[in-house]
């Protein structure tokens, strides 16, 4: 199981048509869960290129190890599973770059903490802040949410990523393990929303 905290429960505005043919005649209420690239329109492809170049100059330029980071990244930039660039992808993404994946996490608590702590931008700084009893509306749909997710699909398990490979070349990152956090890659197209049909 995984989980993802949000701070309001969202929902994907779909056209009559579209609803018709994916629900039918049932009543369908469905949750957004689109990566943050596809709501804002980021082209995360062309920043990926620069994080990997980013990465490879820094773990080069650290002489400690060296044979072993070379043969590490040999390994992982010609696995034809591309565990290497997913890897990357999943850093970025914990890190708070716009890409084409969710965060989500394996600890319930973590998740809890993500539904009840709104994220603010103030002079170029981020941060968080604890709701407080104002920020409760009284439209429950305002209410914060935390999803619950189960591996029962062939996808779920192959569309989880995580950053470890990278520990291979030196890099390690500290927000994604304390935060059990994976790394789910999205869809595109008519699938941006694919982490709704993993819901519980």
């Amino acid at each position: 199981m995984f989980f993802r905290g949000q701070t309001s429960f969202y929902t994907l505005n779909r056209s009559e048509s579209i609803k018709k043919f994916l629900f039918g005649n049932s009543v369908s209420i469905e949750p957004s869960l689109t990566t943050s690239a596809s709501r804002t329109n980021f082209r995360y492809d062309r920043l990926h290129f620069l994080l990997r170049y980013f990465i490879e100059q820094e773990v080069f330029s650290r002489k400690t190890g060296l044979d072993e980071k070379k043969a590490a990244w040999e390994e992982l930039s010609t696995d034809p599973a591309c565990r290497y660039d997913l890897a990357i992808k999943a850093l970025a993404q914990h890190y708070g770059f716009p890409t084409n994946g969710l965060d989500v996490t394996t600890n319930l608590k973590v998740a809890l903490w993500f539904a009840t702590n709104k994220f603010n931008i103030s002079n170029g700084l981020s941060s968080y802040s604890l709701m407080s009893q104002a920020d409760w509306l009284d439209n429950k749909d305002s209410w914060p949410i935390i999803y619950v997710f189960q591996t029962i699909l062939n996808t779920s398990i192959p569309s989880l990523q995580e950053c470890h490979e990278l520990t291979k070349l030196g890099v390690n990152a500290l927000r994604p393990e304390r935060q059990s956090a994976k790394f789910f890659m999205g869809g595109h197209g008519d699938l941006l929303n694919r982490l709704y049909l993993h819901l519980d």
